[in-house]
């Protein structure tokens, strides 16, 4: 994380989010698309949002791990000391810049993963 970066921690439908954004490539891309680098509320929209709308998304990495959550993630999850989560870690590029890193963890009990194929 640079000096520059936006870090934020929130819970939302049982999810701790952890968000870093790479600070000078949003305010870069901020003011090609709108003229101005106003600030973004991101208790009105998502991280995410924000960012597909600035700029496309060229790759995405993401790892998925089972693990037992520290103290402060049980306390902001509401979770019992040995409950573990599915940590999701996740970082999205825009060019050749990584844009964003993303880190959420899911206690295990309120959260599954499911596909088709």
């Amino acid at each position: 994380m640079n000096r520059d970066d936006v870090a934020f921690v929130r819970v939302e439908r049982n999810t701790l989010q952890h968000v870093v954004i790479a600070e000078r490539l949003v305010d870069v891309l901020d003011r090609q698309r709108n003229g101005s680098s106003g600030i973004q509320d991101f208790t009105v929209d998502t991280p995410n949002h924000y960012m597909v709308r600035l700029a496309p998304i060229q790759r995405a990495e993401f790892r998925i791990y089972a693990e037992k959550p520290n103290a402060q993630v049980r306390r902001h999850l509401v979770m019992e000391i040995g409950e573990p989560c599915l940590l999701l870690k996740r970082r999205t590029w825009v060019g050749e810049h990584v844009a964003t890193s993303v880190t959420l963890w899911h206690p295990a009990s309120r959260f599954h993963l499911a596909g088709t194929m």
